[in-house]
């Protein structure tokens, strides 16, 4: 019995080192232009927004501000939560105001993500889409 839990021990902890390792080589890393928000394509902002993954970190644009925080990817399934992290606070016309706040709120209901070559759809709990985005 003692062998037996021994092994079982031991795959649990390769699972884990498994786990841990492959979110450094997860295809959603990379740097990812923002196309649709909420179903509604993104127009002229005063920035292009976009996202960069890499390494369980997350940076990028809002279409005004600057954001960077903690990705969780789980490497077996196609779930993924970004946690809140810093954002720049600067000001801009209302169209990219209101591009922004719908950014950050959809980045915040983020839960599943659907990979499809180069566009990734990023989705709520329940498999609704709110961002599209095209790997750049």
């Amino acid at each position: 019995m003692t062998t037996m839990k021994s092994i079982k021990t031991l795959l649990a902890a390769l699972f884990c080192v498994f786990a841990l390792s492959s979110c450094s080589n997860h295809k959603l890393n990379g740097e990812w232009k923002v196309v649709e928000i909420n179903g509604i394509a993104v127009g002229e902002t005063l920035n292009e927004p976009f996202l960069n993954i890499a390494d369980g970190k997350y940076n990028g644009n809002t279409s005004v501000n600057y954001i960077n925080g903690e990705v969780k990817i789980c490497p077996f399934g196609c779930s993924v939560e970004f946690e809140d992290g810093a954002c720049t606070r600067m000001a801009a016309d209302p169209y990219s105001m209101e591009m922004e706040h719908s950014f950050l709120e959809a980045l915040d209901d983020v839960e599943k993500f659907t990979l499809e070559g180069d566009v990734v759809l990023l989705k709520d709990e329940h498999d609704i889409v709110l961002m599209k985005l095209a790997r750049k």
